[in-house]
């Protein structure tokens, strides 16, 4: 094929990918296992205390009547689920913002500690007077699902604000990794012989 011709261009990439595929090894398999376990490990925990809160409302509810029945904590136990949602919605449009301006690693160092933080509050959560084994009070009760929602407002505000940081550092990872690096512009040189030939 000639030197000069368009299709010699679009030869190079992958040339170039060989011999860099060649040159950088993959890690060993586990290595790679530990990466994907590390990185699963944290976003199933986060699954954990979204769903589970949706479940245990249901449960609260059967396990204290009393509480059903009292307009402050029913309040305060209906709300667990509207403020979980409302404090993802409300990080996510600003936690981008706030990493733009404070950089990217520092928005997933801010937001891994206000889920570290929240998932510590929400483990330790109880009312003042609280007697483990025995028949809650309802202002004990309310207690409770009041710190619970406190705790899950930090919690979401950080699950909400490390989906857009990670997303958008993993995009610039993508854009900017070596590996990729060759094949950057390949569909649009494609484009451009289409357009060229016809």
């Amino acid at each position: 094929m000639n030197s000069n011709s368009p299709m010699a261009d679009m030869e190079k990439p992958s040339i170039m990918a060989d011999e860099e595929a060649s040159q950088h090894d993959s890690p060993p398999l586990h290595i790679q296992l530990f990466r994907a376990m590390k990185n699963g490990g944290g976003m199933f925990t986060e699954a954990y205390f979204v769903f589970a809160f949706g479940q245990l409302s249901s449960v609260w509810k059967l396990a204290y009547p009393q509480c059903t029945k009292d307009v402050n904590c029913n309040a305060a136990l209906n709300s667990i689920s509207w403020v979980q949602i409302a404090c993802i919605i409300f990080s996510q449009l600003t936690f981008g913002i706030i990493a733009d301006v404070i950089g990217r690693r520092r928005g997933a160092m801010i937001t891994s500690a206000l889920l570290l933080i929240g998932a510590v509050l929400i483990t330790i959560s109880f009312g003042s007077n609280a007697t483990p084994g025995s028949n809650q009070s309802v202002s004990t009760l309310t207690g409770q699902f009041i710190m619970m929602n406190i705790a899950l407002a930090i919690f979401s505000l950080g699950i909400g604000g490390e989906y857009i940081v990670a997303s958008a550092m993993a995009a610039e990872r993508s854009e900017h990794g070596e590996s990729s690096a060759p094949w950057r512009g390949l569909t649009r040189r494609k484009l451009k012989l289409k357009r060229v030939a016809s």
